[in-house]
């Protein structure tokens, strides 16, 4: 099985090279969503995850950026909040932005919810959600 999906990362020619080369972003989209899962304690390996997450944030497919940002958020990695920001910004495809901006915002209402100083955005009318990160984008 192992083989069989490798087998096209490394030059299957069953396949065109435009599938090979989608198949290849969908196995990297699908390991970065993997490595997003995990949820050891030991910190040695929480950077190894971390850094790899944060390499693939700068991945040429989307797909792969995209997945790259729900990984961030589902480690709760601060250290891509970032280049969250600048992918929120900057990033030409919809989708990666979107997943960036929801990220962002979770992280953000996670730390507040820590904290204990939520806003009931009901009663104030606002959406005061993330505010340090709202200092960092004005």
């Amino acid at each position: 099985l192992a083989a069989k999906a490798a087998g096209p990362l490394v030059g299957d020619d069953s396949r065109s090279d435009t599938k090979s080369l989608a198949y290849a972003a969908n196995v990297r989209c699908q390991a970065t969503l993997a490595l997003g899962c995990l949820t050891s304690k030991e910190a040695s390996l929480r950077k190894l995850v971390v850094n790899q997450i944060m390499t693939n944030l700068d991945d040429g497919d989307r797909l792969v950026r995209e997945g790259s940002c729900r990984a961030v958020g589902r480690l709760r990695a601060v250290e891509g909040v970032s280049k969250l920001l600048i992918i929120w910004r900057n990033d030409f495809i919809h989708p990666v932005r979107l997943a960036a901006r929801d990220v962002l915002l979770k992280m953000g209402e996670d730390s507040q919810e820590a904290r204990g100083d939520g806003v009931d955005r009901e009663a104030s009318g606002r959406d005061e959600r993330i505010p340090s990160v709202r200092k960092r984008i004005h």
